[in-house]
Formats: C-alpha cells, structure tokens, sequence
C-alpha cells in the first residue's frame, strides 16, 4: 500500500510503521513496526460521527507471522499475559532464527499455530487482546 513510513502513537509511545495493506470490506489495516519486525493487524474502530473529525482508535487483536517458516518455539501459552518485549515465538527461515516479541503488555486469547508448523507471511500466529493497565 504505502511505501513510506510513518510515526504512531500509542501509549505515549512512538512508533515507526508502514501501512502495507487495507481489507476494505473487514475495515482491517495491516501494518509492519519496524522495531519489532511484526506485522499487525487493526481493526478501526470509532468511526468519525462528523465529517471533520479525523480521530479513529486502532485495536490490535492477532499477531500474524511476518515471514514463511517453521515454528520452531513457541513462547507462550494460551490465556497467559505476556509483558512488553518478551518472546512470542520463534520462526525458522531460511536457516536463521527470528524471534517475535510482544509490542505492548498482552493477553493471549489463543493460539493458531504449535511447534513445527509451517506458516506463510501474514498468518495469523496468535488472538491476542491488549492489557489495560
């Protein structure tokens, strides 16, 4: 979709992300963090009630899988909360390990994939629901 990157926020936290692609009919976006090397998938929400409002939340709710590969460790459990930059799972490709990491403090609701799968880019690896402090 767009090619340049672009600067979001959430919690007061700034992060660099390209929007690569949109699901019109689901009002889905998927978006790469470069910082994390994931790729995310959001759902808008809040759609603007006045044709000058610009705001619109974002819920993130899988983390899908950025590359095609084997799982070769899965880091956590299903209805386990996970803390901010710990492992997710690590994916074997092309001879190298790539670890995923948590982008914020989550919850994971379940759990598509298990040790040895192959998954292809943009898989959804895990339901996750984001943890309010």
């Amino acid at each position: 979709m767009g090619k340049s990157a672009i600067n979001i926020k959430i919690d007061k936290k700034i992060y660099k992300v390209r929007i690569i692609d949109y699901d019109q009919q689901k009002d889905i976006l998927f978006i790469y963090v470069f910082n994390t090397n994931q790729i995310i998938t959001c759902s808008l929400l809040d759609k603007p009630k006045h044709k000058d409002s610009q705001k619109q939340d974002l819920l993130c709710d899988c983390i899908v899988s950025p590359i095609s590969g084997r799982i070769i460790r899965l880091h956590v459990s299903q209805n386990s909360h996970v803390a901010k930059n710990a492992p997710l799972v690590t994916i074997e490709s092309m001879k190298m390990e790539n670890e995923i990491r948590a982008p914020f403090d989550l919850f994971v609701k379940s759990i598509s994939i298990s040790n040895g799968h192959l998954v292809k880019k943009d898989q959804v690896l895990l339901i996750i629901e984001k943890s309010h402090e």
